[in-house]
């Protein structure tokens, strides 16, 4: 029986890395001849495809808007990237199926559970577009949904990031790596450890409460840019490694530190 793979593919997997918008041909390009490889290997592919590249939901340019309606523009962008990553298969000659779960039967099935495993059976690959749906739920909620719902072997993330983390290591200064989480669970399914090496970097983002950080009476006011998080403390903390982030935060803002020694300090 072949092994039945989820893959999800954040948005900005399609984008030009300088430009994080849109979609670079020669990388949809690739990731396509991948996904066409594993499936002539035998193995039946279910992808969730993000939006990231061209709306988030929880964007700074919908920050005017409700909820619900950003989300769904987000859910619209994700269509747009399962129809290019259809095409793209096509061309390489892969069957491939496109599933919305917002009905659009001009260019996409209606998301039909028992359809989608027919497919998948057949040897087609299925993209999910549309997350699941509803307002309020990520794609990445979305793949485990899916992947329960198809009954997949696997579950595989891509993102631009190496390892597994407990926070965004993008925007969050304390995160830490939990690689090793990782590889001891990959260790327990030596069967598919090829299978996961065909994919670009497996991983998860797991979120953590900051409050956690220290005992102390402290305030943290937490302010995201792109490259630190401000962290202002009412009072002067008696936790060591908080006074020593405060102070490496300090330095980076002040241009003393750039951002590779800022990351390998923190480190």
């Amino acid at each position: 029986m072949s092994t039945r793979v989820l893959l999800k593919l954040s948005g900005e997997s399609f984008a030009d890395p300088e430009l994080n918008f849109g979609i670079s041909s020669d990388i949809l390009k690739r990731i396509a001849n991948e996904i066409s490889q594993a499936s002539s290997d035998g193995y039946q592919i279910g992808i969730v495809v993000g939006g990231g590249n061209f709306f988030r939901g929880v964007s700074e340019s919908a920050k005017d808007m409700a909820q619900a309606n950003a989300d769904y523009m987000g859910m619209l962008a994700t269509v747009i990237n399962a129809i290019a990553l259809k095409d793209a298969l096509d061309t390489n000659g892969t069957q491939t199926r496109v599933q919305s779960a917002i009905d659009m039967t001009a260019v996409a099935e209606p998301y039909i559970r028992l359809r989608a495993i027919r497919h998948l059976e057949k040897g087609r690959v299925v993209i999910f577009a549309a997350g699941t749906g509803n307002p309020y739920f990520t794609t990445d909620t979305a793949a485990s949904l899916r992947a329960a719902e198809i009954e997949a072997e696997i579950v595989l993330k891509s993102t631009r990031v190496e390892g597994i983390f407990d926070d965004d290591p993008e925007s969050n200064f304390f995160t830490e790596e939990t690689s090793e989480y990782h590889k001891s669970n990959i260790s327990k399914f030596p069967e598919h450890e090829e299978t996961m090496k065909k994919w670009i970097s497996i991983s998860s983002r797991f979120h953590k409460n900051f409050e956690n950080m220290t005992k102390s009476k402290s305030h943290h006011k937490l302010s995201l840019d792109k490259y630190f998080i401000e962290i202002e403390l009412e009072s002067k903390s008696n936790d060591p490694v908080v006074d020593h982030l405060k102070q490496l935060n300090e330095l980076y803002k002040s241009g003393a530190l750039t951002k590779e020694e800022f990351t390998k300090a923190k480190n």
